[in-house]
């Protein structure tokens, strides 16, 4: 009877190389949703940042013109906020918008003596300046 020999290659099994490829892809899957929160988290900071801009900008206004611009119904700043919005193209003033883009806005209300500032974060819920805390 003849004995058969084995020879052992080097390198990787096709098994191995399946294995390798399955944690690199999960490896990968983890920092995407890493990624993804951190996203959110910058996108909440920026909006967070935008309403303390508006509200210095409506505080100048008010210093300079003694109330702030009346909007009696809440409106999307940028889109529909006609008293606002004009005022701030006067002063040559950059209107913020929400990091989500296009079709996304802040809100303001002000009946000339306070105002009320909303932005919508990640999770949905509001985040709100109000000056009367109503």
């Amino acid at each position: 009877m003849k004995k058969t020999r084995l020879k052992y290659e080097s390198g990787l099994a096709t098994v191995e190389f399946f294995v390798v490829i399955i944690i690199i892809f999960l490896l990968i899957g983890c920092i995407m949703v890493f990624m993804a929160s951190a996203m959110k988290e910058a996108n909440d900071a920026q909006r967070k940042a935008h309403i303390a801009q508006f509200m210095r900008i409506l505080l100048t206004l008010k210093v300079s013109s003694g109330l702030f611009p009346v909007q009696p119904e809440e409106c999307a700043v940028g889109k529909d906020c006609y008293n606002l919005d004009k005022v701030l193209t006067e002063k040559l003033l950059d209107i913020p918008m929400d990091p989500r883009g296009e079709g996304y806005y802040y809100y303001y209300r002000s009946d000339g003596e306070d105002f009320y500032l909303r932005a919508v974060m990640a999770n949905g819920k509001p985040y709100v300046y109000n000056t009367n805390n109503k």
